[in-house]
């Protein structure tokens, strides 16, 4: 019984781990832009919302990849919050730094 038990215990706190992962956001920065993929236990999510902290009401969707395209012209290299919510009302934020390559 006890050696069932140490093979069942790591077992299943490995599997409710991974189901909590959630939602996570993931940048590919360039020219005062961010390439924001969102994913979910490493799926892509379609169809996510994104918004930040520097463009206003400004909200971005992404595609089929769980990828947006989010352009900040006025920035000047500084931490941008972005923020994403799924379907489900899931909701991830992170800090990114973006570069000013003017």
């Amino acid at each position: 019984m006890k050696t069932i038990s140490k093979v069942m215990i790591p077992a299943l706190l490995l599997a409710s781990t991974s189901a909590f992962a959630g939602l996570e956001l993931h940048f590919t920065t360039q020219n005062n832009a961010a390439w924001v993929k969102v994913t979910d236990n490493d799926q892509p999510v379609a169809g996510a919302t994104v918004t930040t902290d520097h463009t206003g009401n400004e909200s971005f969707i992404t595609d089929e990849q769980g990828r947006t395209y989010i352009f900040i012209p006025e920035i000047h290299s500084s931490a941008v919050n972005f923020t994403a919510t799924d379907d489900a009302g899931q909701t991830v934020s992170k800090k990114q730094f973006i570069k000013n390559e003017k």
